[in-house]
C-alpha cells in the first residue's frame, strides 16, 4: 500500500475518543484506513469527554478548572 497523503490529529491521552482509538488500534502508530474519512468536526465532540477511568477527583478538579 502507497500512502500519498496523512492526516495528524493530536488527541488528549485521557479522554474518550482516545480510549476508544486504543481499544480500537492499540497502542503506537497504527495505520487505520477506515478511519480516512474523520474530521475535526468528528473528533471534537468526544475529544471533550474524559476517558472512563480516570479517578473521579481528577475529574472533579478537571471540572473546576474548566468553569
Amino acid at each position: 500500500m502507497v500512502v500519498t497523503a496523512a492526516r495528524t490529529f493530536f488527541i488528549e491521552p485521557h479522554c474518550a475518543f482516545a480510549e476508544r482509538l486504543r481499544e480500537r488500534c492499540g497502542d503506537g502508530i497504527t495505520a487505520a484506513p477506515e478511519l480516512r474519512d474523520l474530521g475535526e468536526d468528528d473528533v471534537r465532540p468526544t475529544s471533550a469527554l474524559p476517558a472512563s477511568g480516570l479517578d473521579p477527583r481528577l475529574l472533579e478538579a478537571m471540572t473546576l478548572l474548566a468553569g
